[in-house]
């Protein structure tokens, strides 16, 4: 009985880690592989900086997608200082965006790069990353 009562939990969770596989593998996502500048050092205020993001994506909902590079300071109100697009096809690939810069007063510039399939005006398939930034050697407050 243990032996029945064992296999059958086996095969289960074979067949859920089955199920699991092929669900993440028809999902769209994206993920930011390269950061340059690296965010583990702090940016300028007054410097001219060119931000370079490459990310992997994974389209299986639609033909084509926008990814996009946005750079956005901390403060609401503001602008994107960014908004660089292009275009990925269905499948798996890599996509690598740049923005030059001067980087204002700010406390951080965050970065995004939404995967938006066509026909869509909006997505929750996104990755960010954060700078800190720094003014006359002193974080902005």
């Amino acid at each position: 009985m243990k032996n029945k009562i064992f296999l059958h939990a086996a095969l289960s969770f074979m067949l859920l880690s089955a199920i699991s596989f092929t669900a993440c593998a028809d999902t769209d996502s994206v993920k930011i592989i390269s950061l340059t500048p690296g965010n583990d050092k702090p940016l300028y205020v007054g410097s001219t900086v060119t931000i370079t993001a490459e990310v992997e994506y994974n389209l299986q909902s639609a033909n084509t997608a926008s990814i996009t590079l946005v750079i956005q300071q901390a403060e609401t109100g503001h602008r994107p200082l960014a908004n660089e697009i292009d275009v990925a096809l269905k499948g798996t690939g890599k996509i690598k965006l740049s923005k030059g810069i001067v980087v204002p007063e700010t406390r951080a510039l965050t970065i995004f790069m939404p995967l938006t399939p066509e026909g869509n005006q909006s997505t929750t398939t996104v990755d960010s990353r954060m700078y800190k930034v720094i003014t006359n050697n002193i974080a902005v407050p």
